[in-house]
């Protein structure tokens, strides 16, 4: 106990009552359920725990008020490990004539992220951060979220005009690498090298044989009867988007994007643009 506690160590080397011989023994509270007190026991005797996630955010608080470093970040890493942590967001594109199921939230990420600041543990600061971006749809308009980024600011004693906002710091680069991750897994930069490369060669044997290309590399008199049999004009759908087979592809504020990727750019926007105006609404720079 001695050795895994220094709240233990100092409360028995020290002038303090528990440390002292008495006729009875002394009763030293700890605020915690019982659950959560056979937890540090176990630890405190075995150097082992194992424990949910729901208990997860309590013993966190119990860890940090015994002084037990190790059992703390076992706390942390289980929060952040099992935490619904595959960082998968909820819905980035909404297709029309289907409905997404809202996904089932293991824990309080609210609870998750004032736990690191008052306990002092980066990694639930971060994921948070990060739990938040790459779900930040579902959160940014939400009361909670604003009062949240509020207490981010309120932290930086002294705080200037100039001072970022640690907590959307870190949601601003996560929000990011949500999108650069989805575009990289695509291969999307990989295909529009090829294309490129593709229709600068379609152009150079158009022009060897003396025809007109038009922009799908088809022969511009092709183009011109095709355009022909379709009446003269030729409407690719109601938005002006190619139509998909499996239904429209909507971004966040409800418009039609003509892909995935050009829905991710325009989400990407949108999510940006939300946070500007959560700011100014707060009457924060950040």
């Amino acid at each position: 106990m001695l050795l895994r506690s220094e709240f233990f160590l100092t409360m028995f080397s020290s002038a303090f009552r528990e440390a002292q011989s008495t006729q009875h023994l002394q009763i030293i509270p700890i605020d915690c359920s019982p659950a959560v007190l056979e937890i540090i026991l176990t630890f405190l005797y075995t150097e082992k725990a194992d424990f949910p996630l729901d208990l997860a955010i309590d013993v966190l608080f119990a860890a940090d008020l015994l002084l037990i470093d190790r059992l703390k970040q076992k706390a942390a890493v289980v929060i952040s490990t099992l935490g619904n942590g595959t960082m998968e967001p909820a819905s980035d594109l909404q297709i029309v004539g289907t409905e997404i199921p809202p996904a089932e939230e293991n824990i309080d990420i609210y609870d998750v992220v004032r736990a690191g600041w008052l306990t002092r543990v980066p990694r639930l600061e971060e994921f948070g951060a990060r739990y938040f971006a790459y779900r930040l749809e579902n959160y940014i308009d939400e009361e909670d979220f604003a009062d949240l980024i509020r207490e981010s600011a309120g932290r930086i004693k002294g705080r200037q005009e100039t001072d970022s906002i640690e907590l959307l710091d870190d949601i601003r680069y996560y929000l990011s690498e949500r999108f650069r991750l989805r575009f990289e897994d695509s291969g999307l930069e990989d295909m529009m090298d090829e294309e490129n490369v593709g229709d600068e060669r379609k152009k150079d044997v158009a022009e060897d044989e003396g025809v007109g290309v038009s922009d799908g590399g088809v022969p511009a008199q092709a183009a011109m009867k095709e355009t022909a049999s379709l009446g003269g004009n030729a409407e690719v759908g109601e938005q002006g988007d190619i139509p998909h087979l499996d239904g429209t592809i909507r971004t966040l504020d409800g418009e039609v994007a003509g892909d995935e990727f050009a829905g991710d750019a325009i989400n990407y926007q949108i999510l940006l643009g939300k946070i500007d105006r959560l700011l100014d609404r707060l009457k924060l720079d950040a």
